[in-house]
């Protein structure tokens, strides 16, 4: 973060890590499915067949959820 945002204070760096790991990032990576409809209803705007879209056609979760069920991905993210 310091090479980008030219902060050098180390305090400051590891307080800004801090607040993005836990409170911006997802824990998981899964994919915001409101944000997947409302990428659809914009584009049903200039395409048509968006308009009755679902977002579960586009994203699968299949994989995702095994390795949560798993215990990975509480392994790899505290």
């Amino acid at each position: 973060m310091a090479k980008y945002t030219k902060i050098q204070d180390t305090v400051v760096l590891q307080k800004a890590y801090d607040f993005y790991m836990s409170k911006v990032l997802e824990k998981a990576p899964y994919v915001n499915m409101v944000g997947v409809q409302n990428v659809l209803d914009d584009l049903a705007k200039t395409i048509p067949a968006a308009k009755n879209a679902k977002p579960d056609q586009f994203v699968e979760h299949r994989f995702l959820d095994a390795l949560d069920k798993s215990g990975l991905l509480k392994e790899l993210y505290p």
